[in-house]
């Protein structure tokens, strides 16, 4: 599967499915673990990330309320913000535009990582950001400091290269930073890349991952769990274009999810959550794009 360039310009480098009908609203879906209308929409929903049990946030290109028309929804090039749904029961609520940080309108926020409690400069939060002032490649990783007037500083040359940097995740420990790029010196296409914390807080030169988890395709979207220590990721497979693998702690190598997690289309953005990996996939019965599923986790 070759990775074209429309959604560069975004967080994620996959080919963009946008409704032929032009509508903006999903109204049934019918696939096993589908979050539903509520949430997905016709165009590209991904990166979910869970603040509890009842709220989830998420990475999608569809319109904001009040803008857009056929031109936007018809266009390839889409702009990527979050949005959020809660739920007091399974059935989530309608999404909604998810504000990270005070003075971000206009600008792309995607593929949210929270901070663990206990971060020693006050970050809540990282999120990628695409095209920004004072920039250093065409996407970077951001963090946003805590409190009502929070700041949104760029992690600087160390993490960011002059390429693309995004899909942040930091451990529960507050010790790594994981995230995807294309820099130079990689195995081929996207790698993940792991930054550990230094004794004064900071950040550390960021390493790759290893053959173990990357190869010559493209590597995206990293999380690793909070009580097993196992690495989910999605990767580029010859068969099937984007799977979601697992690295088991200490494991020589990585290994393909079985179904339902893994399908024959794109499936990528993992996540775990209350005994649940989320995840993000094109695969039929959906609302067309990206949608969210959720499907037990089993041993």
């Amino acid at each position: 599967m070759k990775l074209p360039f429309s959604l560069f310009f975004l967080s994620i480098p996959l080919v963009l499915a946008v409704s032929g009908c032009g509508s903006s609203r999903c109204t049934s879906v019918s696939a096993f673990g589908n979050l539903g209308p509520e949430i997905n929409s016709p165009f590209d929903d991904y990166a979910p990330v869970l603040q509890d049990t009842g709220t989830i946030i998420f990475t999608s290109n569809r319109d904001l309320p009040g803008t857009g028309g056929l031109r936007q929804q018809l266009s390839d090039l889409r702009p990527a913000h979050l949005f959020s749904s809660m739920r007091l029961s399974e059935r989530w609520d309608e999404a909604f535009p998810y504000q990270l940080a005070p003075g971000s309108d206009g600008y792309e926020e995607a593929t949210l990582a929270w901070s663990p409690p206990g971060d020693p400069f006050g970050i809540t939060a990282y999120f990628c950001g695409c095209d920004r002032p004072a920039g250093i490649g065409g996407c970077d990783l951001y963090a946003v400091t805590e409190g009502e007037s929070g700041a949104v500083i760029n992690l600087g040359p160390i993490i960011n290269s002059a390429v693309w940097d995004s899909q942040p995740f930091v451990t529960a420990d507050g010790q790594q930073l994981w995230f995807s790029s294309n820099r130079p010196g990689g195995f081929g296409g996207y790698d993940l890349y792991v930054a550990e914390r230094q004794p004064g807080g900071t950040w550390g030169e960021p390493k790759n991952a290893g053959p173990a988890v990357n190869s010559p395709k493209n590597e995206l979207s990293p999380f690793v769990h909070p009580a097993t220590g196992t690495l989910y990721f999605a990767a580029e497979t010859a068969e099937r274009g984007l799977d979601i693998f697992q690295q088991k702690k200490g494991a020589p190598k990585r290994e393909a999810l079985d179904a339902p997690y893994n399908s024959e289309a794109d499936d990528f953005t993992p996540y775990v959550a209350g005994g649940k990996l989320y995840l993000a996939s094109n695969r039929g019965g959906g609302c067309d794009g990206y949608d969210l599923y959720a499907f037990p986790l089993g041993e």
